[in-house]
């Protein structure tokens, strides 16, 4: 239990120094924790827990190395995360939140395939998150965050090749759907106004070919 407790303390140290600026400081804080979550993994791969705290340390570790630049390295640690993901969510395909993790690490690595140039990887793991993401939109329609999920991944396959005029169109829709229920959070009230100007940028661009 201790140890745990000093890998999570280790990640939010990181997080503190992250937020500061200070991303040296912060990818070691990282690395501190993955060492112990790594360690911990390893002594029992049976715990659920700990096999997604390495999950989540190697995402740490990944968001660290992109914003210094590092995109193979960010990549490869994404993938790491992935693999770990992947086979929590094979073991217990109903976990929710295994099956959501999944989703956000398939879109963390289309965003460093898109980075790297790699348009066509980026294209496929953005839609692999976006079956997910729809999966659990379908699963409960009043879980706002599942819904905003969806908003993200078709506006990520809009970016990357997909049919921009359609993803837009739906991620507006949800946007929508959410602001007249008022359950589109405070934060997130620019989106209806800014998919309305891609759609019709999108339409746009359309009417030019």
């Amino acid at each position: 239990v201790w140890q745990r407790d000093l890998s999570v303390g280790h990640n939010k140290v990181g997080d503190m120094l992250a937020a500061t600026g200070d991303g040296a400081g912060a990818l070691a804080a990282y690395r501190e924790g993955m060492a112990i979550s790594s360690a911990l993994a390893a002594r029992d791969p049976g715990n659920s827990v700990w096999q997604r705290d390495l999950s989540v340390s190697h995402d740490k570790v990944g968001d660290m190395l992109a914003a210094t630049g590092d995109g193979a390295g960010a990549l490869a640690a994404y993938r790491e995360g992935m693999a770990i993901r992947s086979a929590l969510a094979a073991r217990d395909p109903g976990n929710t939140v295994w099956q959501r993790d999944l989703s956000v690490g398939h879109n963390k690595v289309g965003d460093m395939l898109a980075a790297t140039g790699d348009g066509a990887g980026a294209l496929a793991a953005y839609r692999e998150g976006m079956a997910i993401s729809s999966a659990l939109a379908a699963r409960d329609p009043g879980n706002s965050v599942w819904q905003r999920d969806l908003i993200v991944s078709h506006v990520k396959l809009a970016e990357r090749g997909g049919n921009a005029v359609e993803e837009y169109r739906a991620a507006l829709a949800i946007a929508m759907k959410l602001s007249d229920a008022d359950r589109l959070r405070p934060v997130d009230h620019w989106m209806v106004s800014e998919l309305e100007l891609r759609l019709q940028n999108a339409r746009n661009e359309n009417d030019k070919t």
